[in-house]
């Protein structure tokens, strides 16, 4: 993987993206340990009833997992139309996770003000 020669947008993406998960997980944390709020997202729901550090690695993973996957794709760009096309679809598939998990972010923030 070549992340120097990585465009900007790519390198902002994976910067934004990163920023609005680790938000939403530390605004998910805090609201699980007030009692008021509880988790909706039945794969974190699972997760917590296993082993609750299992949330951080699970949310950490994925983004990191998409994060390398990005450069990767990237990487190997134009080496063919195909790999062009998935390296599209992942972009804007992760252009559209970052705005939903901004999103919810700000949202976690505005409830926890709200009722804390």
């Amino acid at each position: 993987m070549k992340l120097q020669i990585c465009n900007y947008n790519i390198l902002i993406l994976i910067v934004l993206l990163n920023l609005a998960n680790i938000t939403d997980l530390l605004t998910t944390l805090i609201a699980l340990k007030s009692h008021y709020f509880v988790e909706l997202n039945p794969i974190l729901v699972f997760l917590a009833k296993i082993f609750p550090p299992f949330i951080i690695i699970f949310k950490i993973g994925i983004v990191l997992s998409i994060s390398f996957l990005l450069i990767y794709l990237y990487d190997i760009y134009k080496n063919s139309k195909l790999s062009r096309a998935i390296f599209t679809g992942v972009f804007w598939g992760s252009f559209l996770s970052c705005v939903v998990l901004w999103l919810i972010s700000f949202h976690n923030v505005l409830l926890l003000i709200a009722y804390t």
